[in-house]
């Protein structure tokens, strides 16, 4: 096998049976193999799979065993050279996995590469990462973008420099050495896998694919970003049916991750951060419900009480 496509689907049924005919349109002549793992949807994707999909192999959990525990379980039954992570919500365009299968065989020391991602309308989404640091989580705690122009003016304009300190800001007009690449779509060569393993199932959701990449760099391998074939994601599918879960998983990786790669120190920088800035946007969510400039969903506030009481109680996993 040329590589295996591994899914996880959580309630995105129409959006699945997309991405799924996308890969059958686009991979003539190419030996692949594509595995589903649906995480308990209650939607009809496991009968739709089935049904119009019988060539696919489907793993039905019957429960939510979140991003990365359910695309191990995948790659644990795969017998491809590289591995597809892919998210349901997405959309393969022409020769895009080709183009990477090919990449990866020509290029020995790339442990892991990445398409050029597009949003629905498509635009270019941020494709390539730099590594997390603690004004990333600051920029993002405090949600500093709402005050930016529109990524795609950042990028065309001051794209040079921004993408020294943001590679999600560089033109994707070269290929590039980058420290992540998003699990919306990351191909991983089998022998990276298993000196390095999959996915830490100890997040349940978010930034489970920096980390990986993170030992993926440390196990000697590089990651790339390959610009000239791109994939569209049409994203947070799952995450908005259980917006205030993923919001607070995301927060709850970087504390965790933080302590995992970076020591101590680092975490508690991260949980001070949280809690001044969650504190600062929930006191002002609740001045926008006094004086209604704009009307904030309610579930924001929620998800900011959420992560303030998460910071506070959070203790990491033992090693």
């Amino acid at each position: 096998m040329d590589a295996t496509v591994t899914i996880v689907n959580y309630n995105t049924v129409d959006k699945l049976r997309d991405c799924l005919r996308s890969i059958a349109e686009t991979t003539h002549g190419m030996a692949l193999e594509t595995i589903v793992v649906d995480n308990g949807s209650r939607d009809g994707s496991v009968d739709m799979v089935r049904r119009e999909f019988p060539d696919v192999r489907l793993v039905a959990t019957g429960e939510n065993l979140g991003f990365g525990r359910a695309h191990n379980r995948a790659m644990a039954l795969g017998t491809g050279r590289h591995f597809i992570v892919l998210n349901p919500d997405t959309v393969v365009e022409a020769n895009t996995f080709r183009r990477l299968i090919a990449f990866m065989d020509e290029t020995p020391d790339a442990g892991a590469c990445g398409p050029t991602i597009k949003d629905a309308s498509g635009e270019f989404a941020h494709s390539g990462h730099r590594d997390f640091t603690l004004m990333h989580v600051a920029a993002n705690a405090f949600n500093v973008r709402a005050l930016l122009p529109s990524d795609a003016f950042l990028r065309k304009h001051f794209g040079r420099w921004l993408g020294k300190v943001h590679s999600a800001y560089h033109p994707h007009d070269a290929l590039r050495q980058v420290d992540w690449i998003d699990g919306a779509c990351l191909v991983v060569r089998r022998e990276t896998y298993e000196r390095v393993g999959g996915f830490d199932e100890k997040i349940f959701l978010n930034a489970e694919d920096w980390d990986w990449c993170y030992r993926i760099r440390e196990a000697g391998w590089k990651i790339y970003h390959v610009p000239d074939v791109a994939l569209q994601h049409i994203m947070h599918q799952s995450k908005e049916q259980v917006y205030v879960p993923s919001f607070v998983a995301h927060y709850r990786s970087m504390l965790y991750l933080f302590r995992k790669h970076y020591g101590r120190a680092s975490y508690l920088a991260v949980k001070g951060i949280l809690l001044v800035a969650f504190v600062c946007r929930l006191f002002l969510a609740t001045l926008e419900r006094l004086v209604p400039i704009r009307r904030r969903p309610a579930r924001e506030a929620e998800a900011y009480r959420a992560v303030i009481v998460e910071a506070l109680r959070y203790q990491p996993p033992v090693a």
